[in-house]
């Protein structure tokens, strides 16, 4: 392979290939729904819960998936650790968080730390793998949980990455909900999502959000928010937004408490 291409192995640094495999085989077909989405407004086939719960049935579709999000995790993972406050923390929970690669990042840079990431119950075999790789299993276990049936384990702070984008309002008040039943006295929850802006504009830095809100509108029925409509679905599940953290990438830290 030339240069360009190396990322396209499985055995390269920050490897990108589940992430083409994904974007070549899953998205390249519901992009290809776009205008039937547009139309109707639902999203294609195969979609949102139904989608993440049948996933278990399909193994090697799944371990694309997650890979890929463990390639995008880990292309931000430095920026939004930078921009994490965990400093008085001892547990941190992930939730949502599939195989772990922030989780361990964020175990890597604060070897005071200890965590979990809590997801779906077929994921904890290649979890549990995962975190060992990364070299962080004497400090990282795996909760298997679905967010929208309970709590997760009490933790000091709580993270949410690239989840709530996935979901219309009512779910992700649903996921926020059952976080919060979790969180006791200065417990936090750190939203990790692209801000989308109030007004589009031709501006490149804006590209990536515009360009993720048509990917959730296609593939999961969800959607990018603005700070303001992230403080509505807080509100709705009784919590309150602190404080909005910029990073050194698209993403943005938008830490959360009991309203």
């Amino acid at each position: 392979l030339a240069d360009d291409g190396r990322p396209l192995a499985a055995d390269a640094p920050e490897s990108l290939r589940s992430f083409a495999l994904h974007w070549g085989e899953r998205m390249w077909s519901a992009f290809g729904q776009l205008d039937a989405t547009v139309r109707s407004g639902a999203p294609v086939r195969d979609s949102g819960r139904d989608r993440f719960d049948t996933l278990a049935g399909r193994p090697g579709e799944a371990r694309v998936f997650h890979l890929s999000m463990v390639g995008a995790t880990r292309h931000d993972a430095d920026a939004i650790v930078a921009a994490c406050d965990v400093a008085r923390a001892r547990g941190v929970v992930d939730v949502g968080g599939g195989y772990g690669a922030l989780l361990a990042a964020l175990l890597k840079a604060h070897p005071h730390l200890t965590g979990a990431t809590a997801d779906l119950p077929y994921l904890q075999a290649d979890a549990l793998a995962f975190l060992g790789a990364e070299g962080v299993a004497d400090r990282a276990r795996y909760v298997p949980l679905d967010f929208f049936a309970s709590a997760p384990p009490e933790a000091d702070v709580y993270l949410l990455k690239s989840v709530l984008h996935d979901w219309d309002d009512d779910a992700a008040v649903a996921i926020l909900r059952n976080v919060g039943a979790a969180m006791v006295g200065p417990a936090r929850l750190q939203v990790i999502e692209r801000c989308a802006p109030t007004r589009a504009a031709p501006d490149p830095s804006l590209q990536a959000v515009l360009r993720s809100d048509l990917q959730m509108m296609v593939a999961t029925g969800g959607a990018e928010r603005t700070e303001r409509e992230y403080d509505a679905i807080f509100a709705a599940a009784g919590l309150v937004r602190r404080r909005t953290t910029a990073t050194a990438s698209p993403f943005s830290v938008l830490e959360v408490v009991a309203g």
